[in-house]
């Protein structure tokens, strides 16, 4: 993972959610009244996220391990206040389970990786044993 400014910076840019605006300024927030937006599901923004060059880049998740929960939230909570709900806790889990996804497919790739090179080993050693 890239550092935690990083990712903070690319939540506080990017992410349009209910009340959450790119670049708000919420010392006020306050203000911003619950209105009766159509959040989209967790699911819905985690695949927003992954379908994102930027965020694909920020490298929140590789094959070896994803953030915590509460990483995520720290993060998360350094540009949107984390009474602003249910905006707060859905991003949070949004990302948390792009990190996921990220890393699964991370996982995929090595696993295909690993098995194709088994194979041309395998090819290999038994091409050298032939007859000449």
């Amino acid at each position: 993972m890239k550092s935690p400014k990083e990712v903070s910076s690319f939540v506080a840019r990017r992410v349009l959610v209910g009340r959450v605006r790119p670049n708000a300024y919420y010392y006020y927030y306050a203000q911003y009244e619950a209105i009766p937006y159509r959040l989209p599901t967790r699911e819905q923004l985690a695949n927003a996220f992954l379908s994102d060059a930027e965020f694909r880049a920020l490298g929140l998740a590789n094959w070896l391990n994803t953030p915590t929960g509460e990483v995520v939230a720290t993060i998360v909570a350094e540009v949107i206040p984390a009474t602003l709900e249910p905006e707060f806790s859905l991003i949070v889990d949004a990302l948390k389970l792009a990190a996921d996804l990220q890393q699964a497919k991370g996982r995929t790739q090595i696993g295909v990786g690993g098995f194709v090179a088994l194979v041309l080993g395998i090819a290999i050693r038994e091409a050298n044993k032939a007859p000449a």
